[in-house]
């Protein structure tokens, strides 16, 4: 067992708070801090566990001022990376099982990270720039990916992944933008971007091997995308205009759907119930 802390004192005194419990064979922390009054609480039990493994040429730790950390881990060889830096930023990891990766870093105001594994071979890549930011992620399974960024003020993101090999990628830019997915069973994919402001976006997939693609470029458009059953496509793109809402339903298998929005106000629904359904549909002005 090896446990490092390594604390710098900057022009003005340094208040720390760290708390480490580590139990069994081979687990290893390493945690620096610069700045006033940040604490970090890490707990781990297993064999092979790390906390902060470091990389050449990347800062792992907690800059700034009151920023807080909380890591859990409980099984074997799980890692998890994290950088925070600015004021009053929290982190929250918690992993069980075996071999789960966390990438984290935030930098800016206020933000919350929420990062939840249970399984083995998971790997989530999280990242906040900005003020008052929430992202959360939950991994139940094995073998998930998770991607997500966050860039601007006041944005929203959680994903969750219950079951094998599912993937999952969201970018937000802008502010007060809010993204929600949810993947169950295997092989399930899903891309979205979001670029603006006060966009909304909610995915369900259960199933297998069913694709989403949304991606929304204005202000204030919304889309609803619920996919239950095998090998289903959902294409979603909004942009050129704002205020559009889009809510797409597949349920059944091998369903194809491509929605585009280019105008403003506008709503569109479709509800593909059965197999093989093909759709193709475009508003704009």
């Amino acid at each position: 067992m090896t446990i490092r802390l390594f604390t710098t004192t900057l022009l003005s005194a340094v208040a720390l708070t760290v708390s480490t419990a580590a139990y069994a064979n081979g687990n290893s922390i390493f945690l620096p801090q610069v700045g006033n009054t940040n604490s970090a609480n890490a707990h781990q039990s297993g064999n092979g566990n790390t906390l902060n493994k470091a990389q050449p040429g990347t800062f792992l730790g907690q800059s700034g001022n009151e920023n807080h950390a909380i890591v859990f881990q409980n099984g074997n060889r799980n890692e998890t990376r994290f950088a925070q830096k600015g004021t009053f930023n929290w982190l929250d990891t918690r992993q069980s099982g075996r071999a789960n990766i966390i990438d984290a870093n935030q930098t800016g105001e206020g933000n919350l990270l929420d990062i939840i594994q249970q399984g083995r071979e998971n790997h989530a890549e999280v990242q906040q720039v900005g003020n008052k930011n929430y992202l959360g992620t939950v991994q139940e399974g094995s073998a998930n990916n998770i991607f997500l960024a966050q860039f601007g003020d006041d944005n929203n993101a959680l994903a969750t992944q219950e079951g094998t090999a599912n993937f999952s990628h969201t970018v937000q830019r802008g502010s007060f933008n809010d993204s929600k997915s949810v993947q169950k069973k295997d092989g399930n994919k899903l891309a979205v971007n979001q670029y603006g402001d006060h966009n909304k976006s909610d995915i369900l997939q259960d199933g297998i091997g069913n694709k989403v693609g949304l991606y929304q470029y204005s202000d204030a458009n919304k889309s609803y995308v619920s996919q239950v059953g095998n090998d289903n496509l959902a294409f979603i793109e909004q942009s050129r205009g704002d205020n559009n809402a889009a809510n797409l339903s597949q349920q059944g298998d091998g369903n194809k759907a491509s929605l585009y929005q280019y105008g403003n106000n506008d709503t569109l629904s479709l509800l593909q119930n059965g197999n093989g359904n093909n759709a193709t549909i475009v508003q704009q002005d």
